[in-house]
């Protein structure tokens, strides 16, 4: 499924706060991502792993899991979305 999302790149992760439709507008001035993601591992495609930070409301996906872990340790930081496909 294609999705395409506003984004900053940390490393191997992808940081945003908004999903956007191909159609919108302010998506023209937008830094963006579109990407394959598969709903089971195929071809050796690797886990991509989901965090949401909900005071901020950014979500952040990454598919280094020393990164996820890291993330999930931090007290009262990130919740955990598990794996939200395969890229």
């Amino acid at each position: 499924t294609p999705f395409i999302i506003e984004f900053s790149l940390v490393y191997d992760s992808i940081l945003f706060g908004k999903i956007r439709s191909r159609n919108d507008p302010e998506r023209q001035n937008s830094l963006f991502f579109a990407a394959t993601v598969y709903p089971s591992q195929i071809c050796g495609s690797v886990p991509l792993y989901g965090l949401y930070q909900s005071v901020a409301t950014i979500h952040f996906y990454t598919i280094n899991e020393t990164t996820y872990d890291a993330m999930l340790a931090v007290t009262g930081g990130w919740a955990d979305q598990g794996i939200a496909g395969y890229v």
